[in-house]
């Protein structure tokens, strides 16, 4: 038996990592150390800023099997390529908006007083 390949996704602030092996438990190592975290997904809400490797442990009732490492690299810093110069506009009226950033992401525009 062995463990199959891990399933990552990150997120902004967030790691979720999934083990594809059915197990009875599970141990999570992020660079060597045991993490307190287990079952079938991992989640890091404190992703390390340098490169860093997971590895999952599945544990069955007559042993355990180690997944190979897991080598991963945290994003690129979001930086803006091209954005709309400021611009004043009337209740109503209707308004263009450029926004590019350096990788793709999720972005919520927000009137001075919080309304989405």
């Amino acid at each position: 038996m062995s463990v199959t390949t891990l399933t990552y996704e990150f997120k902004a602030g967030e790691l979720l990592i999934t083990a594809t092996e059915d197990a009875e438990d599970y141990e999570w190592w992020l660079d060597g150390e045991l993490l307190e975290d287990s079952g079938p997904e991992l989640v890091l809400t404190e992703v390390p800023d340098a490169p860093f490797t997971i590895r999952a442990v599945a544990v069955h009732e007559c042993g355990s099997v180690e997944s190979a490492p897991l080598m991963l690299a945290p994003p690129a810093p979001l930086t803006f390529t091209r954005k709309s110069p400021a611009q004043i506009v009337r209740l109503g009226e209707e308004v263009d908006l450029l926004f590019e950033t350096s990788r793709e992401t999720s972005v919520e525009w927000q009137t001075p007083d919080g309304a989405s």
